[in-house]
């Protein structure tokens, strides 16, 4: 256990673990104070036996990490809901894998961030609940890869979104089993490989600007799936871009 009621800037590494192996963090409680303004990077890297953190709400942070981000990572059985009102910055704008296999965790609450990058929940299993800001502007490649319970997503309509990263890159949403939601991207051209893949229970998706579809995009999606995309011209295709698991899509 940790105490540090007085405790208002965690720095780089601040309760990180690096020491590989299964010498991870032993650490099951920390207590901070509520004006907490600074979280560094790689602050609860493999802290895998944290179950308790106090505040959950951080209030006062702007940024997730100085450059790289990473700060939740691996928080293995951190449960409940970690809520920031007033991020508006992941690192030093690229900054990646804040939540990515936070496995315990169920809600996520970022409602000012206008950029997620590669992997920020990626792995996390139970998280049903994220909030972003309504104008967002770019999901990174595997954002929310394998979020197996997810249900609630906010928004649904990215007006803002016009990229997802490069052709190549792949998985934002893969594996997203439980996501019954429709889904909007007014602005986005180019979806990338696998963005859908696996996105079995997945209501609509909607991509009227999309003039490429890349390899295994809508790959094993619910069967009963609406798919809207390029309405201004025909899209190009890549290899398997749209299946069931019946090999075709109805």
């Amino acid at each position: 256990t940790f105490i540090g009621p007085d405790v208002v800037r965690l720095g780089g590494n601040a309760f990180g673990v690096w020491s590989g192996g299964t010498n991870y963090g032993k650490i099951t409680r920390i207590v901070l104070s509520d004006a907490v303004s600074s979280i560094g990077d790689w602050a609860f890297y493999r802290q895998t036996s944290l179950t308790s953190l106090y505040p959950m709400t951080f209030t006062n942070v702007t940024q997730l990490g100085s450059y790289y981000g990473t700060t939740f990572n691996y928080c293995t059985v951190l449960a409940g809901c970690l809520s920031f009102p007033n991020v508006t910055k992941s690192g030093n704008g690229s900054g990646y894998q804040n939540f990515s296999q936070c496995k315990a965790l169920q809600e996520v609450r970022l409602p000012k961030l206008k950029a997620i990058q590669r992997y920020e929940f990626a792995e996390s299993s139970a998280l049903t609940n994220v909030v972003l800001s309504p104008e967002i502007e770019f999901l990174g490649y595997g954002a929310f890869r394998n979020c197996s319970k997810l249900t609630c997503l906010t928004p649904t309509n990215f007006t803002a979104v016009t990229s997802c990263g490069e052709a190549n890159d792949y998985g934002v949403f893969q594996g997203c089993s439980s996501l019954n939601l429709p889904l909007a991207f007014p602005k986005l051209t180019v979806i990338p490989q696998e963005m859908f893949k696996s996105c079995t229970s997945l209501m609509s998706v909607s991509v009227p600007a999309a003039t490429e579809v890349h390899k295994k995009a809508f790959y094993y999606i619910a069967p009963g799936s609406t798919i809207r995309i390029g309405r201004k011209q025909a899209p190009v295709f890549g290899e398997n871009a749209v299946a069931s698991k019946s090999g075709a899509f109805p």
